[in-house]
Order: structure tokens, then sequence, then C-alpha cells
């Protein structure tokens, strides 16, 4: 395996000017289901960039599924919008052990994707190159927008161009909480990423 290393030093003046500048989401809604608007937390990095499309990062946040918002991934957002990218802290609906479980999660996931690359030229970003950052949780729903087939492929694809992962839940078969949030609405076995990847 091929490791990328990074020294420190190269990356301390980005990160400074992240924070120097003190980046701040521009918030807009992705999607509304009922009464429910889902909002998408948008960094813009400080520095113009003329002619060059940047790549865009989803950074979704932990909790279980059933906790957790989008501002708990605003210092890694800040972060890679300091190092030129387009970061999106995503917003999806939590588990309430009766209508919503991790299902719904999983495609406030794909749509939020969906959504990014539907706006690419609004957020002046490549739409071939979007990542998705997940937390736990969160890097569950990444992987499960990369390995599950869904309908909606067909017309804008919410399959992330790379995976970025903070302990993520990707084997979930032998944990007991994602069950008792699906309910009878699914089996674990058939949302957990790492046992249902094809060849």
């Amino acid at each position: 395996m091929a490791l990328a290393v990074i020294p420190l030093l190269a990356v301390l003046p980005t990160i400074a000017r992240a924070q120097e500048h003190n980046i701040q989401p521009s918030i807009r809604s992705y999607k509304t289901v009922g009464t429910t608007e889902l909002k998408a937390h948008v960094f813009m990095p400080t520095e113009s960039v003329k002619g060059r499309l940047r790549p865009a990062i989803v950074l979704l946040h932990g909790g279980g599924w059933n906790a957790g918002s989008p501002e708990w991934t605003y210092d890694d957002a800040k972060w890679y919008a300091g190092m030129g990218l387009v970061a999106v802290a995503g917003e999806y609906r939590l588990s309430d052990q009766k209508t919503v479980t991790p299902l719904e999660a999983m495609a406030d996931t794909r749509d939020l994707i969906r959504w990014v690359r539907r706006n690419a030229t609004d957020l002046a970003i490549d739409p071939h190159r979007v990542a998705v950052y997940g937390i736990s949780a969160g890097g569950h729903l990444a992987a499960a927008a990369a390995v599950f087939p869904h309908e909606e492929e067909s017309k804008i694809s919410a399959v992330p161009d790379a995976l970025i992962f903070l302990s993520p839940a990707v084997s979930i078969v032998d944990d007991h909480w994602p069950q008792i949030l699906l309910g009878t609405h699914a089996e674990v076995k058939d949302i957990s990423p790492a046992e249902n990847i094809k060849k």
C-alpha cells in the first residue's frame, strides 16, 4: 500500500490562511422533504483561480445516524477551503426510530452529491472531481453512495470520485444499533458497504 506523506510545514500556510480569513459558509437548501428543508453549508476558497475549475469535497458528520449537524465538520471544511477546494458540509435526516432511518440519510447523501454536481457551474467546480469525506456514520453514508446502485444514477451520478474516511462505519453487520434504527424497514446486512462490494 502506497501512502502519500505531506510534511506539516507544507500545509501550515493553508491552515493559517483558512483561520486568518475565518471563512464562513453560504447556507443553501438542497432538498425539501415535507416540511423539512435540508441545507448545504458551502465554504468557498478565499483565493480566486481564473479559468480553472476547483475540486469539491462533501463533508458528512458522524453521530450514530441520529445526532449531529453540519457544524460538526466546520473546522475540516475550513481547512479544505484553505487548501483550495469548495467544501460542502452537508445536512441529512437523523433517525427517529420511527419513520426516518439510515435509509433516508443514504438517500439524502445521494441527493446532496447530485446537488453539488448539478450546481457545478455556480460553484465553479469540476463535477468529475467530487470527493466525499465521512466521519463514523457519515463514513457509512459516503461509502454507501459509492457501493450501492440506485435508479437515480441514470440522471446525475451520486457516486463519489474519491472517498476520505475518519473512523468510518463501513462494516456494520455486527452492530445492533443500526438495526434498531432500521426497525423492520431493512436488514442491516443489506446496507453494510463492506459486505456488499461487487466485482
